[in-house]
């Protein structure tokens, strides 16, 4: 006997099966083929809805709260107390290898589970430092301030600026997880039946070369939320040494550049020191005149840098 119909997200019970409240279907459960959520079959008992989810993957039920369809559904069929023991998804070992381009779609869908659950994981990250800020400023006003924006009042308007946004931030924060969550279970629902679909095309398919193997599955959900939280919170206790070891590394790079380029213009003055000592007095006051003319140049700014090399290839044309 079915006690209970539940979708699980994160380790939580969400959402659970419900019978209808009004409409034609009151006091039914109400259920959706696969691909519909306007086609509604309705049935008495947790056992029907149970028996309709298993022989028609794809399929779904219609759920509180939210009254919306979920295709990943849990059926406990021991006592109300017992956890959760069949996930409606359809047996997928062994995977076979299959043709790269079906490996791409699997992956492309992946793809999206991953990306669903960043946003999830950067919207809790980025949670707790706002709801750590709004405590601190709201425990102590003129603390807040002088420890943030030193030298301006609680009234100022980068503090008041800052603490609106925050606000505004903590206001949407359960609408952002909802629409995290939604979206977390729509990518899911894809992956698995991307996957499905792609199970059902390589058996129909003749043994060919070139194969890949099924890609890996995704890290458990409640996996990849510890790691990439504390990913999160070490990449922030660590940017400050980060910065600053980039900050030297360019420093070096400049000095590097810079005493580089006093060995190439030492090297030219002995150069040019070297072969002065073969100048005619006449060349010597040439050269003096020319020098003196790009400094006068230069101070006056009637002379530019860029414009020295044609300058003096001028002056000694002369």
């Amino acid at each position: 006997m079915v006690v209970r119909t539940e979708k699980i997200f994160g380790g939580k019970i969400v959402q659970y099966a419900a019978q209808a409240a009004r409409g034609a279907h009151r006091g039914k459960y109400v259920c959706h083929p696969q691909g519909s959520n306007m086609s509604k079959i309705p049935f008495l008992t947790l056992d029907d809805v149970a028996d309709f989810l298993r022989t028609n993957p794809g399929s779904g039920v219609r759920m509180n709260p939210g009254r919306r369809k979920s295709l990943i559904i849990f059926i406990s069929t021991a006592t109300l107390d017992d956890p959760p023991t069949e996930l409606m998804v359809p047996d997928m070992s062994p995977r076979p290898p299959l043709p790269k381009k079906l490996a791409a779609r699997i992956r492309g869908a992946q793809a999206k589970v991953i990306d669903a659950r960043g946003w999830i994981e950067a919207t809790e990250f980025n949670a707790v430092q706002d709801e750590a800020r709004w405590t601190e400023f709201a425990r102590n006003p003129e603390a807040f301030a002088r420890k943030y924006y030193a030298g301006h009042a609680v009234d100022s308007y980068p503090v008041q600026t800052n603490t609106s946004r925050i606000r505004e931030k903590l206001a949407k924060l359960p609408a952002r997880r909802d629409r995290n969550r939604r979206e977390l279970e729509e990518a899911e629902v894809l992956l698995a039946r991307v996957e499905v679909e792609v199970m059902e095309e390589v058996r129909r398919m003749r043994p060919t070369s070139g194969r890949v193997d099924w890609p890996a599955p995704l890290e458990p959900y409640d996996q990849f939320f510890k790691r990439a939280l504390a990913q999160a919170y070490e990449e922030r206790n660590t940017s400050d040494a980060r910065r600053e070891a980039y900050l030297a590394e360019v420093q070096k790079e400049y000095d590097e550049e810079i005493a580089a380029l006093d060995i190439q213009r030492q090297a030219e003055l002995d150069e040019l020191s070297e072969d002065m000592k073969s100048w005619t007095p006449a060349e010597r006051a040439k050269f003096r005149e020319v020098m003196g003319a790009i400094a006068e140049g230069l101070r006056t700014r009637t002379l530019s840098p860029s414009e020295i090399r044609n300058f003096t290839n001028g002056k000694v044309k002369r």
